[in-house]
């Protein structure tokens, strides 16, 4: 803690004539930040919240990697249960053969 401050003022008027000096008692408070009783805690504070987010960085990172690991597994055993690819389509995506007969607007009035 700062020990108190004394100010010695004096002023002049326009004819710059000096008047009494007056004595000022001050005392100086450093700033929230400054005092050791908050920024020791703020700062550990501080340091737990970052290790925190670190580690949660690279677990999520860690996380990802295994899932990559999991879906690239995963793709190279269906390729490998699955002879073809005509034989896991569905029927409804197969492409048949179109009838034949007009295509476009008019092909609505085509007779059956």
């Amino acid at each position: 803690m700062p020990a108190p401050s004394v100010l010695e003022a004096q002023a002049l008027d326009r004819n710059l004539t000096p008047s009494e000096s007056v004595l000022l008692a001050l005392t100086v408070v450093l700033p929230w930040y400054r005092e050791v009783g908050i920024a020791a805690p703020l700062g550990t504070l501080l340091l737990i919240v970052l290790a925190g987010l670190v580690g949660l960085g690279r677990k999520g990172l860690t996380h990802r990697r295994e899932a990559q690991q999991l879906r690239q597994q995963m793709l190279e055993r269906e390729s490998l249960a699955t002879p073809s690819s005509s034989a896991t389509t569905p029927n409804w995506k197969r492409r048949w053969p179109r009838q034949s007969g007009p295509t476009g607007p008019r092909a609505l009035f085509w007779p059956v």
